[in-house]
């Protein structure tokens, strides 16, 4: 298994010398050439194998070993590894079943993006076909918090800013504040607007 072809062998005469080919196949990766007298011919791992015939006749047989390739995923730093797989040659990778998760910061929310090839990067990482040792980072979008804001009176009901109930304002950024504030005087009190609490 593994080896796609070997040139070379077949009946020799005693001392004659002898050059052995073997070709391996994708996937597969060199291993040796085993002997079947290795006191006589002893084993090789070059794919070429040239030596004399011995007194007796003698079987060297092309091993190759199937070739595997880590597949590791990454928090979006490299610090970090979050799955690790071992995949055949030109086979696929699992994507981890649980989303990677980052936590929020003061202003920002994190949601992830998807798995991308360098840390930082921006190119996508491809796991359908394995070819070589890969790293795949996490990569998530950032998102600014916004809140909530709405102004009442003194006495709990809502003032409207632009007709709306309340507005939704980014960290950071100043709302919209009503314009005008009044506050119905009594007999006794006249009101003027003081400040937001």
């Amino acid at each position: 298994m593994g080896i796609e072809s070997v040139i070379g062998g077949g009946q020799v005469l005693f001392e004659q010398s002898v050059t052995i080919v073997a070709y391996v196949s994708e996937g597969y990766k060199w291993n040796l050439w085993e002997s079947s007298y290795p006191e006589l011919i002893p084993n090789s791992y070059l794919e070429t194998y040239t030596f004399n015939m011995p007194a007796s006749a003698i079987t060297l047989t092309a091993r190759a070993t199937e070739m595997y390739y880590n597949v590791t995923f990454y928090d979006e730093y490299g610090n970090t590894v979050l799955d690790s797989q071992t995949v055949k040659y030109k086979k696929s990778a699992k994507l981890p079943l649980t989303p990677p998760t980052k936590p929020s910061t003061v202003c920002y929310d994190y949601e992830f993006d998807k798995w991308v090839t360098s840390v930082g990067g921006n190119e996508e990482a491809d796991v359908t076909v394995i070819t070589k040792n890969t790293n795949i980072f996490a990569k998530f979008k950032a998102i600014i918090k916004t809140f909530t804001v709405t102004f009442y009176n003194d006495d709990n009901t809502i003032i409207q800013v632009k007709g709306k109930d309340s507005q939704i304002v980014e960290y950071g950024m100043q709302p919209s504040f009503p314009t005008s504030i009044t506050k119905a005087n009594t007999q006794i009190s006249k009101f003027v607007f003081d400040k937001w609490l």
